[in-house]
Formats: structure tokens, sequence, C-alpha cells
């Protein structure tokens, strides 16, 4: 049998006592603050916890579901582009690029 390992949101939304928030890096905070607000839900400002990491809480009435579908969504839109393969010169050789030719 073979056991799949699940996949934990890169950005997960916690549950503190009747609070919900995320961490995240600073430089990411305000602008994925901005973005939460620009889709109509309801975020408090950042705040730092931690050297390099910023809190954003979510107001009560503010839909978690909506918020996580919305960071998984901003996390794929800010992974890297994969890399091109390198390309090769037909006309070059393994033997020819070390001189063994």
């Amino acid at each position: 049998m073979i056991l799949r390992q699940l996949q934990k949101p890169a950005y997960q939304i916690y549950r503190q006592a009747d609070h919900n928030f995320f961490q995240m890096p600073s430089e990411q905070a305000m602008a994925i603050c901005t973005d939460l607000r620009s889709h109509g839900l309801h975020v408090h400002h950042p705040f730092p916890v931690i050297l390099g990491k910023h809190s954003i809480e979510l107001f009560p009435d503010t839909d978690v579901k909506a918020v996580q579908v919305l960071l998984d969504a901003w996390v794929a839109s800010q992974a890297p582009p994969a890399a091109p393969a390198p390309k090769v010169d037909p006309k070059r050789s393994r033997m020819s690029m070390f001189g063994d030719g």
C-alpha cells in the first residue's frame, strides 16, 4: 500500500479562541492583504509577529474557505516559472566538447 502525504496549504489559516489568522513573509503581507480586500474580504492590517513574518487576522464575518482559496491562488501565481530545457547544439558531440575527438 502506498501512502500519500497530504500537502498543507502554503499559507494555512489558524484558529485561536475566536480569532482566525494566517502568517506569511513580511515582504508579501501588505500585497496579499490588499488583494484579499479587493475581493471584498475583511481582514485586519498585517502586523509583525517574529522577524520576517507578519500575521493577518480575519474579521469574524470573513469567509475562511474563500480566504484559503484566494491564498492558494496567490501562492500558485507567485510560483517561479519552470526553467527552460537547455539547448543542445547537434553539431557538438560529447567528445568534441571535451577535446577527445
